[in-house]
């Protein structure tokens, strides 16, 4: 006899997996019964707290828009994440640029060929 489970252990994987929309279709299910009360799941408490101290703040039209359409915020959320990790590496090489650019052209131009000159012969 098959009997069906009543409470389940969530692991941190599986919450990983599901907002990154990498959950088994298996997973996903079970992870839906417990949000929905058929199923009663159990997380350790520090599990908890990561999902709260890390978790975006999503209003519910939007989270039944993006139900309603598929959408998976995790891949989202790692793009822009990355994007914006770009963007400020980005200016701050060019703000570290402009900082050299202006202690370069104090350097004249014969001090900065005896530079390259001594570079090449030094090889």
């Amino acid at each position: 006899m098959v009997r069906e489970a009543r409470i389940v252990i969530v692991d941190t994987y599986a919450i990983i997996a599901d907002l990154t929309g990498q959950v088994s279709s298996i997973a996903a299910k079970v992870l839906d019964d417990i949000r929905v009360g058929r199923i009663k799941g159990i997380l350790h408490y520090l599990i908890v707290y990561e999902l709260a101290y890390h978790s975006a703040k999503i209003p519910r039209e939007l989270k039944e828009l993006m139900d309603k359409y598929g959408i998976k915020p995790g891949p989202i959320i790692r793009r822009a994440l990355e994007e914006d990790v770009r963007r400020r590496i980005l200016e701050e090489i060019e703000a570290e640029a402009k900082e050299l650019s202006k202690k370069v052209s104090r350097i004249s131009d014969e001090e900065i060929a005896r530079i390259i000159r001594e570079g090449r012969e030094g090889r």
